[in-house]
């Protein structure tokens, strides 16, 4: 899984009252493929407020529909540079062009990460405004990732190591924890089923290239 140094990217907030409307919100249609590995990735946000100061902490994830494959980031900022260096991250761990986004209306998500996404070619759909069952699954993921990760960790802990703890739970999700919706088999082994076996037999892609974990 491809990991980055987020500590050096210290942003502002790219809210901003007039750049809301420039951009067409359009949501996305009932037939847009989520059947393969990149056809929609959905992204969200997490505020979390620790300690007695209630300081903020944030965390972006995002998920592959068709294989589950997730990712997610600490950071003390909340910024659409961010988001987009999320985005850019998942596009390297699929290896493989990313179709479409799914994404709330919040800032974060606009100027830096929506231009990363018309660079790209990539549609960007937005869910309607106060319904989080428009994004579901990515909901479902930031459940799993509350539970499983972040109310068992201190979150007092430098942002560092709360990604260094967060990058090890996000292997064993992706690699180890078997989904019920996936017929009970690991993210990464429907990831193989759809993308790998049918490059192996056009491009006699080399699977050594996942090597690099004991799962694999």
């Amino acid at each position: 899984i491809y990991q980055c140094d987020w500590s050096s990217d210290v942003c502002s907030s790219d809210l901003n009252p007039r750049s809301v409307w420039r951009i067409k919100r359009e949501k996305l249609p009932k037939d847009f493929p989520k059947t393969h590995p990149g056809d929609l990735v959905a992204l969200d946000a997490i505020i979390e407020f620790i300690g007695p100061s209630f300081k903020k902490i944030y965390i972006i994830t995002a998920i592959d529909i068709a294989t589950r494959i997730g990712l997610a980031v600490v950071t003390d900022s909340l910024s659409s540079k961010k988001t987009a260096r999320l985005l850019e991250s998942m596009q390297k761990v699929l290896q493989i062009p990313i179709q479409g986004v799914l994404t709330d209306n919040g800032g974060e998500f606009l100027k830096h990460f929506h231009s990363a996404t018309t660079k790209a070619n990539i549609k960007h759909f937005f869910t309607r405004p106060r319904t989080p069952k428009d994004n579901a699954i990515a909901e479902r993921f930031n459940g799993i990732l509350q539970k499983g990760w972040y109310w068992r960790v201190d979150l007092t802990q430098p942002i560092q190591d709360l990604n260094e703890s967060l990058f090890k739970w996000l292997l064993e999700y992706n690699l180890l924890r078997p989904h019920e919706s996936l017929n009970n088999v690991p993210p990464l082994a429907v990831y193989f089923k759809q993308f790998y076996s049918s490059r192996i037999q056009h491009q006699r892609v080399d699977l050594r290239l996942w090597n690099r974990t004991n799962y694999c």
